[in-house]
């Protein structure tokens, strides 16, 4: 019998005597409010609460929800033996349930890792595995003299997961290493000496310290509870010399996996220098890999199933499986089939895209994608928005800068957006561009000085992150843009707030044309607040680095100012502002015909090469732009965004400069005369109430066809405030990890009662799917007060997906 018959034979034996050790639990995982914290118990004492695929998703569910809700959450386990002893094997020692399992439960490693809110595990009893990843990566890790850490996952045939890589090789010395390779279970206070919890509490003053805990205000009252209740460690059991230690450590090698044995040194010696995101994409790698070799099931059958303690493990080259682990699966119609590569790409898309760092009381946050200017795709700008948010009320000054000595930020990548929307997935763009209005939107209100080094190519969402700020330095390597109109597009990240207060019509002229500012003409048009050679903005950077006040900073930039030298377009801004005073732009390129001077010619060569459509919405925007918010503009631009998503001109623009690179674009329609004025306002279009009805508050979804289908029920808690006389709500619709998105603006006369500033509620009953619409009964009330506001009406909201 040749191997790979050995091993289905094995499996299938296996999977039969599994099959009947398997339950069905009821409350396997407990969640409990109390006021504005939530406790979550790990309900399966009698499996020492080991973790099933229900129970992490149920697990993830719950701290997503909780996290913009709740101060605080706690984590504990059922019983008195165990916190968590890791994922139930025996559920997952089939491949297909083996593949589940690292897709749903690898990635909650990492959102533990960043929750924003205090995240506590008390860490009671056995802790191992699945419920290390669970524990090790919150804020908080409390151990009492019950807890027993291990991870010992090379006595089954694996390798430590769930951030193993990440975590153990940064214990002191080698540490991590010996815990790894042996298993060796850490107990008691050593697992706090170890850096493997944060705090120590006895077991019979838990109860206490979760009542305490509870009581906490913030996470000074947090920390201070923890140090109250932390007592005083004993001295580290492993410090103590024996001679029987090298002889149970040997043992214990010698009876392991030897094929896991070599991986894990492997594992931890890249570990060391790796993100956590990375090592969590190192380990499902692994984990595909692993899940399909015989020292997996041998070693469950052995230690789980059967517990003779007697494995057969067979030895591979441990350079040859690392590189099956990649190569192998990059190229397996498996892996085109599993959409394993997708998983992959979402749980690590372009690592250390952004770099942060912290000075003190200062931050600095780095753009990192020299190779591709720095664009920003849609990882940086989910990780820039929480790393500003954070800084805002911990530092007392940010500076952000450009990686290389190219650019700043050279826009966002719409190459990627283009890409994705042309296979039919328009997800990607609208997230992209919901995270960077985002981020616009916080900086245009940031709170403590906002410093953005604009050296190199500055352009489109490059822009965005710069502008609004409180300071921008330019360079002499300054080159500032914004190109929309050539990809059939419109200036975006609040380029329909800035560019209409610049002086005069300039904003027309740099939106409508694309016209590029160098250097010292940056601060000369009003978009840069200061100018500093580019050998002297690493002594700015420190200078600014020990101000201690905002008058300091005042008064070091105040020695960077510009030169005397003439704003270059002076000569031409009368010019600008004539031929750009118009109604329409078909009335700019006349005046610039009627003009006839050689600037004015190839200005009107330029804007004839533009995209019409883009053209025209670009216009429409900066008229209304100059009259709103930076906030009422960034919501006006995201309707503009999502509806580009649904035209061809964006598709045919990018293909022509960043794909095809033909630079012939075949724009439809292809002349502003055949652009129509029905044709400009659908990409303004808002969602309006079209009528009030007797009855419940009843909207109707206008949803694409590819999301009609997977619109599932939704649930209660939507709220938003209500900004001037309309208010903005996003709605979420999830199925099977489908989400279908929509905004609603409600005009605030339909809100008896309601008054600007008030937060309103959106209570979601039912959602009954159709081919093309959707119909969800909701009950609009006061947030505060829990009053109904639009009482005894039949509301009938038409809801665009955005």
């Amino acid at each position: 019998m040749n191997r790979a018959s050995k091993l289905v034979l094995k499996k299938n034996t296996f999977l039969n005597v599994v099959a009947k050790l398997m339950s069905t639990d009821q409350n396997e995982i407990i969640f409990q409010n109390v006021g504005d914290k939530g406790v979550i118990i790990l309900n399966r004492p009698k499996h020492l609460n080991t973790l099933t695929n229900n129970m992490f998703r149920a697990f993830e569910t719950a701290l997503k929800e909780w996290e913009p809700r709740k101060t605080l959450v706690i984590i504990k386990g059922a019983g008195d033996k165990a916190f968590c002893t890791g994922g139930d094997l025996k559920l997952i020692t089939d491949y297909s349930a083996a593949k589940h399992f690292a897709e749903w439960n690898y990635p909650l490693t990492l959102f533990i890792n960043s929750y924003k809110v205090p995240y506590i595990a008390l860490v009671d009893g056995m802790v191992m595995g699945a419920g290390a990843g669970i524990s090790m990566h919150g804020k908080y890790r409390v151990a009492t003299e019950r807890t027993q850490f291990a991870m010992p996952e090379t006595h089954i045939g694996l390798y430590p997961d769930f951030g193993g890589s990440y975590f153990l090789p940064r214990l002191p010395g080698k540490l991590g290493w010996y815990l790894a390779l042996t298993g060796y279970r850490i107990e008691g206070s050593d697992v706090a000496t170890a850096g493997l919890a944060t705090h120590y509490c006895e077991s019979k003053k838990l109860e206490e310290l979760e009542e305490a805990l509870l009581k906490c205000s913030n996470t000074e009252d947090i920390e201070i509870t923890l140090a109250r209740f932390d007592t005083a460690h004993k001295e580290f059991s492993l410090e103590k010399d024996g001679s029987k230690w090298a002889e149970g450590a040997a043992k214990s090698l010698l009876s392991a996996s030897p094929t896991s044995s070599k991986i894990i040194l492997k594992q931890l010696a890249l570990g060391k220098h790796l993100t956590l995101q990375q090592c969590v994409q190192m380990e499902y790698v692994l984990a595909y890999h692993r899940t399909k070799e015989w020292d997996f099931y041998e070693g469950i059958r052995a230690v789980v199933v059967t517990k003779d303690r007697k494995p057969k493990v067979e030895t591979i080259h441990v350079s040859r499986s690392f590189r099956r682990m990649t190569i192998k699966l990059l190229t397996s119609k498996l892996a085109r089939k599993t959409n394993i590569l997708q998983i992959v790409r979402r749980m690590s898309t372009d690592e250390n895209d952004v770099i942060i760092q912290n000075v003190g009381d200062k931050g600095i946050l780095i753009l990192n994608r020299p190779k591709a200017l720095n664009a920003l795709n849609l990882s940086m700008v989910k990780k820039i928005y929480p790393i500003l948010k954070n800084w805002e009320t911990e530092k007392t000054l940010v500076i952000v800068k450009g990686s290389g000595d190219k650019a700043f930020c050279a826009g966002g990548d719409v190459r990627a957006v283009v890409v994705s929307g042309l296979k039919g997935d328009k997800k990607l763009g609208q997230e992209f561009f919901r995270n960077e209005y985002m981020t616009n939107g916080l900086i245009g209100s940031y709170k403590i000085p906002y410093i953005a080094f604009t050296d190199g190519i500055v352009m489109g969402g490059g822009v965005g992150i710069s502008i609004h700020g409180q300071y921008r330095i330019a360079t002499e390597r300054t080159l500032f843009a914004m190109p929309e109109t050539q990809i059939g597009l419109f200036p975006d990240v609040g380029g329909s707030y800035f560019l209409p207060r610049l002086s005069g019509r300039l904003g027309w002229y740099l939106a409508l044309t694309g016209h590029r500012l160098k250097g010292a003409d940056v601060v000369k048009a009003g978009i840069a607040t200061h100018y500093c050679e580019t050998n002297k903005l690493k002594d700015l950077e420190l200078s600014l680095l020990n101000c201690s006040n905002d008058q300091d900073v005042k008064t070091v930039l105040g020695k960077y100012e510009v030169d005397n030298a003439e704003f270059s377009l002076s000569p031409l801004l009368d010019k600008i502002n004539e031929c750009f005073s118009a109604t329409t732009v078909e009335e700019v390129l006349t005046k610039l015909e009627r003009d006839g001077s050689k600037w004015a010619d190839e200005t009107r060569s330029v804007l004839l090469n533009m995209s019409p459509t883009s053209l025209k919405v670009t216009f429409r925007e900066l008229e209304l732009g100059k009259q709103l918010s930076l906030p009422e503009c960034l919501q006006m631009e995201y309707r503009l965004a999502v509806n580009c998503l649904e035209n061809k001109d964006f598709y045919e623009g990018v293909r022509a400069l960043l794909i095809d690179k033909d630079q012939k674009p075949k724009w439809d329609p292809p002349s502003l005369s055949q652009v129509s004025a029905e044709l400009v306002e659908s990409h303004f279009s808002k969602i309006k109430i079209i009528s009030l009805e007797n009855g419940r508050c009843t909207a109707e979804l206008k949803v694409s066809e590819e999301h009609a289908n997977s619109l599932g029920s939704l649930h209660g808690g939507l709220s938003a405030t209500i900004v001037d006389s309309i208010s903005t709500y996003a709605l979420m619709s999830h199925k099977n990890g489908e989400v279908a998105s929509v905004s609603v603006d409600i005009h605030m006369t339909y809100l008896k009662g309601a008054k600007v500033g008030d937060e309103i509620e959106i209570d979601a009953n039912t959602i009954r799917a159709g081919r093309t619409l959707a119909f969800l009964e909701v009950f609009i009330k006061n947030k505060s007060t829990g009053e109904i506001l639009v009482k005894g009406s039949h509301t009938k909201f038409l809801m665009q997906n955005k």
